[in-house]
Parts: C-alpha cells; structure tokens; sequence
C-alpha cells in the first residue's frame, strides 16, 4: 500500500491529454519568463509552492497587503501575455 505523496497508478495515460498537459506547462514556463522577475517571484511562490500570502510576503520582504498587489498586478500581466500567445499560436 502506498502512502503519503504517492498516488496509486491509474493505468496507461491518455497521450492526448498528456500532450495537453505538457502545452499547458510549456505555456505557463512561457509566460513565467516573459514577466519581470518581481511578477515571476510572487506567482511561483504562491501558485507553484503554494506559500500563503503571509509566507510570501516574508520571502519577498513585503507588507502582506503590497504582496497582493504585486501578485494581483502579475496575474493581469501574465493573462496579457496568454492572450498574445494563443493568438501568435492560433495564427
């Protein structure tokens, strides 16, 4: 019996949904170094570690309240750069 972070194995995966994982996550590394290091820095703590607001703004050496601003400010930036990169995809 497997414990603690491992998953049972499910069985053969779907190559379909796999290639689509694998776009998803090139995307996001895409849009991660598309965006200023500051930008970069709070999405990956939060999103990517899962660090509270609190945790992040310690890491970053911010107030909690300018720590969501930045990350605020982040996500808009970075579903800018989505959109520009599904349509250069797209075309």
């Amino acid at each position: 019996m497997l414990t603690g972070r491992f998953t049972r194995w499910e069985g053969p995966v779907d190559e379909g949904a796999a290639l689509v994982n694998n776009s998803a996550a090139e995307l996001v590394q895409d849009i991660l170094q598309a965006l200023p290091e500051r930008d970069r820095e709070v999405l990956t703590s939060r999103f990517l570690l899962n660090l509270s607001i609190r945790e992040t703004a310690v890491r970053m050496g911010l107030t909690e309240a300018n720590t969501k601003v930045v990350q605020y400010r982040a996500l808009q930036r970075a579903a800018r750069l989505e959109g520009l990169t599904t349509k250069a995809v797209h075309s």
